[in-house]
């Protein structure tokens, strides 16, 4: 695994890289202690293939948007057990944005852990690794846990999801820090918009900016953010909807003639 993830790195050095992963698909065992060993395994390989370069583990929490809390070292990570990993063995290292937060070890000084106000914008962690032109990792993971789809659709300002605010606090220790972020989020609708991510994966590896490996008993997929950042959004150019399945984009369509376009907050929750 550890040679795997070099060869995946090599040709984009010194650039921060994000790690999705789901270890159930490559043989994580349903045992406690024995899942805690596999975690450390894969800990001690990603720091020595990545050595120093700065690694976010994704830590992603969406309870802050029905609850209005967000507890830094508590608040458990939903999106898989190494995630989760990360989230307890460094919590102090885990950023103050709610619902998309990072663990960040071998922090540069570009990579802050300090909250963003539009989780997906200009301030947030997206931003900064589209800047850097970081690398993004899919350990595991399918194509479509690919969160920085939705900070491309916030640079291209689409009309088909909307702003909202969320207001809460972010619980850090003792202290408790009151915040309110934008978020854009889907219409509240039936079906609700899908991506059409089969067909996104295979342009994408097309054009070759989303490439694959085999890694263990499961494949790596990795991109480099502003390759695909550019790729997306010429795409987007020319058809905003271009990320949707032909449902969707047909459902955007038709609901736009009815309500008008782009969509707000109003059109859709009371």
């Amino acid at each position: 695994m550890v040679e795997d993830l070099k060869k995946a790195c090599q040709s984009f050095p010194d650039v921060p890289v994000v790690l999705h992963s789901d270890l159930l698909k490559i043989g994580l065992t349903n045992k406690p202690t024995e899942r805690l060993e596999i975690c450390r395994d894969y800990e001690q390989a990603l720091q020595e293939a990545l050595k120093e370069r700065a690694l976010l583990i994704p830590t992603f929490n969406y309870d802050f948007c029905k609850t209005g809390v967000y507890d830094r070292l508590h608040s458990p990570s939903q999106v898989g057990a190494l995630s989760d990993y990360f989230r307890l063995h460094y919590p102090q290292l885990r950023s103050f944005t709610p619902i998309f937060n990072f663990v960040i070890l071998h922090k540069n000084e570009s990579l802050s852990l300090k909250a963003s106000h539009n989780v997906l914008g200009a301030d947030s962690l997206f931003s900064t690794l589209h800047k850097q032109k970081g690398l993004v990792l899919f350990l595991g993971a399918p194509f479509s846990s690919n969160t920085f789809i939705h900070y491309v659709e916030e640079c291209n300002h689409i009309g088909y999801r909307y702003l909202k605010k969320f207001s809460g606090n972010v619980v850090d220790a003792d202290k408790k820090i009151s915040i309110s972020i934008d978020y854009r989020v889907r219409p509240q609708i039936e079906p609700m918009l899908g991506y059409d991510f089969s067909k996104l994966l295979q342009e994408a590896k097309e054009a070759k900016i989303v490439k694959e490996c085999v890694v263990g008993h499961g494949t790596l997929l990795y991109f480099q953010a502003e390759m695909l950042f550019d790729f997306w959004s010429k795409k987007m150019e020319k058809d905003e909807l271009y990320l949707l399945t032909a449902d969707s984009k047909k459902q955007v369509q038709e609901l736009s003639q009815v309500m008008g376009y782009p969509f707000i907050l109003d059109m859709f929750e009371k």
